[in-house]
């Protein structure tokens, strides 16, 4: 374990001492954006939430039923043999 976590932290070392500046501006108007899509986003994220976990539960139940038929069948199969 702990010479994964040394051969990682060299491997980091590394990598970050080979990244070169990337000597771009990016502005305020990447803030401005994301003050923009942030809530959006965030608004679009918790309605999926919410219907996410009801229909998680449906089809798990269907499929619970599903497998519930099934089975029944096979073992009226067999009991007819």
């Amino acid at each position: 374990m702990i010479r994964i976590l040394a051969a990682l932290m060299m491997t980091l070392g590394f990598t970050a001492g080979l990244c070169a500046p990337a000597h771009a501006y990016i502005g305020p108007a990447i803030a401005y954006i994301g003050m923009l899509f942030g809530p959006i986003a965030a608004i679009f994220v918790a309605i999926a939430m919410v219907l996410f976990f009801p229909i998680r539960s449906y089809l798990k139940k269907r499929k619970k039923k599903k497998n519930a038929a099934a089975s029944e069948d096979q073992t009226n199969r067999d009991s007819k043999e």
